[in-house]
């Protein structure tokens, strides 16, 4: 059930990157901003009960990142439990914190309370608990470290080109192919987690192996259109 939510995810992305006359904006807000807090479109007097706390603290205090902060607090937890060899609670843990990550977006979008910090924060821990996962996965050899490796390194590139581009005051959002491979990189180190508690058939390992080598092209692509300053 878990794997396929994730396996759902990337199929939902791969339509829209296969049929973009049938993508819209709304559809992938997902924490994505046009740079100004969405309560300040809106009149303080038609504001709702998370515009006015969002709006009160700055954007800190939204449904979306306590649902991020959550979703982070879960994979960290889940990491210690993969440490510890207790590989089953690790990974549901590990599962749900991913969840958080995925609703967080859409609820931002709901309370209508997306602001440029929350952008960032769901950025920021996202790509924070990406290389502690590989890093932990390493440690214990949960994956192949080829695997890892080509999983982790676009994102790590990603991450010094962004930094590279804010540096010179350029902002950026997530693209739907990043997120594309993200997705990509998740569903596999989901999978080689969960070999570690039960038998996977080898076709099943295959397809992972597929999975990893089309999410790291994916995230390379990513990574040279952020370069030439396209997101």
């Amino acid at each position: 059930m878990i794997i396929s939510f994730h396996y759902s995810c990337m199929l939902y992305y791969v339509r829209k990157l296969y049929r973009p006359e049938t993508f819209t904006m709304r559809s992938m807000q997902l924490h994505r901003t046009t740079g100004k807090a969405d309560w300040l479109a809106i009149p303080p007097q038609s504001h709702t009960i998370w515009q006015r706390l969002a709006a009160r603290t700055q954007g800190i205090v939204t449904p979306s990142n306590a649902v991020t902060i959550a979703g982070f607090a879960l994979v960290l937890i889940g990491l210690q439990e993969i440490l510890n060899q207790h590989y089953l609670s690790g990974t549901v843990l590990l599962t749900t914190g991913r969840i958080c990550d995925i609703l967080d977006g859409w609820l931002a979008e709901l309370t209508r309370t997306k602001s440029p910090l929350g952008e960032f924060l769901d950025a920021a821990i996202d790509k924070t608990l990406t290389l502690l996962t590989v890093a932990t996965f390493f440690a214990v050899h949960i994956a192949p470290a080829w695997a890892l490796i080509a999983l982790v390194t676009p994102h790590v590139l990603i991450v010094v080109i962004m930094l590279g581009w804010r540096i010179r005051k350029r902002a950026f959002h997530p693209s739907l192919v990043g997120k594309l491979s993200m997705v990509g990189v998740w569903l596999s180190l989901l999978i080689y987690a969960l070999a570690h508690i039960v038998s996977l058939p080898a076709a099943a390992l295959a397809a992972t192996q597929v999975i990893v080598v089309a999410s790291s092209a994916a995230g390379l692509y990513a990574a040279a259109q952020y370069i030439r300053g396209r997101d």
